[in-house]
């Protein structure tokens, strides 16, 4: 910076050092005990100055555990050894990315200003996050589909248990913020044309009101029988990834 014509160097610590701003449910990090709040001093013996630091180390290994040294108010010093797993992550450009993740996201040098929302601003906002949740399920389905990532994406029950109660134990906004998620998700879900699910009855509904009678008593059971299947599939097929999938 230049102050009166004299150029001056200015000395500050980054805005984003090795502080864990927040830990993922069911990851690496969450399975090791780490918290937000704790200090990552270095990453396999390397002493680290900024988050950036540490994701570069966790990609270099590929997998291979990494001992992290963390400070922590009031323990101390401690190691831990975290082995990081690939995601399929979205990009900007509508892609899919595959990196190496341990699960912490970075906490900040202070804390932003904030201020409360107005009424219609959290109107505003509740559906913008809705209709981001429901257009991420429909890209996430499509790119398994179509495989441009993998299949253990998906979870099932025991995903949902786990994460419901991580999510409740990081406090009670995490816990509110992760059952709108769940709920807006399985709600689309709900909404699908798939006989057996609300979707299903909407469609007959509205073939009885395009055509002015109702769709057959055969092709109605019929057509249940095959949502049924459907539906059984993808809670069997989600259950097999909670258990088989790393």
């Amino acid at each position: 910076m230049r102050r009166d014509g004299t150029e001056l160097v200015v000395r500050a610590p980054d805005l984003l050092p090795p502080v864990i701003g927040g830990v993922a449910p069911r990851s690496a990090a969450s399975a090791a005990g780490l918290r937000a709040g704790d200090v990552i001093l270095s990453v396999d013996g390397q002493p680290v100055e900024r988050f950036a630091q540490i994701g570069a180390a966790v990609t270099a290994a590929e997998g291979r555990p990494v001992v992290f040294r963390v400070w922590r108010d009031g323990e101390g010093e401690a190691d831990y050894a975290l082995a990081a797993a690939e995601r399929d992550l979205p990009t900007a450009d509508g892609g899919y990315e595959r990196r190496w993740l341990v699960g912490i996201n970075a906490g900040q040098l202070f804390e932003p200003a904030t201020r409360g929302a107005t009424p219609v601003e959290a109107l505003v906002a509740g559906v913008e996050r809705t209709w981001f949740i429901i257009a991420s399920s429909i890209q996430g389905l499509w790119a398994m589909i179509t495989g441009q990532i993998g299949t253990c994406n998906l979870g099932g029950a025991i995903s949902i248990a786990e994460t419901t109660s991580e999510a409740a134990s990081a406090g009670g906004m995490n816990f509110i913020w992760w059952i709108g998620v769940l709920s807006a998700a399985i709600g689309f879900l709900n909404l699908l044309p798939i006989p057996v699910l609300d979707g299903g009855h909407l469609m007959f509904f509205a073939y009885e009101g395009i055509t002015g009678r109702p769709a057959s008593d055969r092709v109605v059971n019929a057509l249940t029988v095959v949502g049924l299947a459907l539906v059984l599939t993808l809670m069997v097929f989600g259950l097999s990834n909670d258990l088989f999938c790393p």
